[in-house]
């Protein structure tokens, strides 16, 4: 009983030193950390002959990533950059999520209605590390435009 209880305090200790140890964080002091992006991307009165391009690159915090978005759920691999058009915007909403944190992102959107008198109108909603941020709205006419966003 004697050489037990000194055993059984040390196994105790032990325990009770690793249970009150954190996990080691991982952020380097000074270096900015990245952030989770979404992007949900919808259209109002887009019509077939109207003309659409959206770009979206990033730039991740270790600069040795490969693969920064994943669209409608399909991770696009090796892709830093990504370019999207008339049948992706004509398909329904589009969600671009970040599948690594980024440092920024740059999306430039560019198009014009193949009408005269008719436009339509693009929506942009922002989510970045959980917050949603406010909707970024374009109305394209018959006027070749484009609008470019950054994100941090």
């Amino acid at each position: 009983m004697k050489r037990t209880l000194p055993i059984l305090l040390a196994g105790l200790f032990m325990v009770a030193l690793l249970a009150g140890c954190s996990k080691e964080d991982n952020n380097t002091p000074g270096l900015p950390q990245g952030k989770s992006m979404k992007f949900t991307i919808t259209a109002t009165d887009f019509q077939a002959g109207d003309y659409f391009d959206l770009t979206l690159a990033g730039g991740s915090t270790d600069g040795q990533a490969s693969t920064f978005f994943k669209v409608n759920g399909a991770t696009l691999d090796n892709q830093q950059v990504i370019s999207l058009g008339e049948s992706d915007l004509a398909a329904g909403p589009i969600v671009i999520e970040s599948v690594r944190p980024l440092l920024v992102a740059s999306m430039s959107i560019g198009g014009f209605s193949s009408t005269d008198g008719h436009s339509y109108t693009v929506e942009v909603a922002p989510v970045i590390d959980g917050t949603p941020q406010n909707p970024l709205t374009k109305t394209f006419n018959s006027d070749a435009e484009s609008v470019s966003y950054e994100f941090k």
